[in-house]
């Protein structure tokens, strides 16, 4: 799947995390950063987003990691802004292929975030994700971003 990471300054954090949870049609609870970034913009800051056609995370989050950090894959309702460099940390998917992946999770199942450098100028981000409970195979989900 295609997917837009963390910018610059708001990389999505690499490390060892698992899904802690998958949530349908979710309510966007506006960071503190993010209100900071609307109200400097001269937005209107908003504090949380309804589910529907405006809220920023689609029809799907899944979470990774401890709920305190705000990290996840989800939706989106721009889905122009992928692929690319443009969240804030959360791993941004078109949101027909963030329901896909998230048909594939369950609660406990690895994530690992990675940022190789390659000769090409890619950034790569591998999600580990082993799913299948009976013969616990490894499924490599591996995301490609033009730099």
């Amino acid at each position: 799947f295609p997917i837009a990471v963390g910018k610059s300054l708001t990389k999505t954090p690499v490390g060892e995390y698992s899904v802690t949870g998958i949530h349908h049609n979710p309510t966007w609870h506006v960071p503190a950063s993010i209100q900071e970034e609307m109200r400097q913009s001269g937005k209107p800051v908003e504090t949380a987003v309804p589910p529907g056609p405006a809220n920023p995370l689609g029809a799907v989050f899944i979470r990774f990691g401890e709920p305190r950090l705000g990290l996840g894959m989800h939706g989106t309702n721009v889905p122009s802004s992928v692929p690319g460099f443009r969240s804030h940390g959360c791993v941004r998917l078109r949101s027909p292929d963030a329901l896909k992946l998230a048909a594939l999770m369950e609660k406990g199942v690895p994530v690992t975030v990675t940022y190789p450098q390659d000769s090409k100028a890619y950034t790569k981000m591998r999600a580990l994700v082993d799913w299948w409970r009976i013969f616990r195979p490894v499924v490599f989900l591996a995301f490609h971003i033009r730099n």
